[in-house]
């Protein structure tokens, strides 16, 4: 009974880490919301000069624009060109 338990226990887990490195899918008008969104946090970033936050939203700016297949900005300021 308890090895029967066990490999149950195993086989949730490997369902569960499956899961969790599977990549949620959006549709194209989620993405280009989050693309808004993204540069507009990033322009209030840029006022309050917060490099981190600047770098974070411009390479989620960069991976939402090549999801949906678009040119990739630039940002030479913060090192992703």
């Amino acid at each position: 009974m308890v090895v029967s338990y066990e490999l149950r226990l195993n086989t949730v887990t490997q369902e569960q880490s499956l899961r969790l490195h599977l990549m949620p899918t959006y549709t194209k008008g989620q993405t280009w919301a989050a693309l808004k969104k993204s540069w507009k946090a990033y322009k209030i970033a840029k006022v309050h000069k917060d490099t981190t936050k600047m770098k974070d939203y411009a390479e989620r700016i960069r991976t939402l624009q090549k999801d949906l297949g678009v040119t990739q900005a630039k940002f030479p300021e913060l090192g992703l060109t």
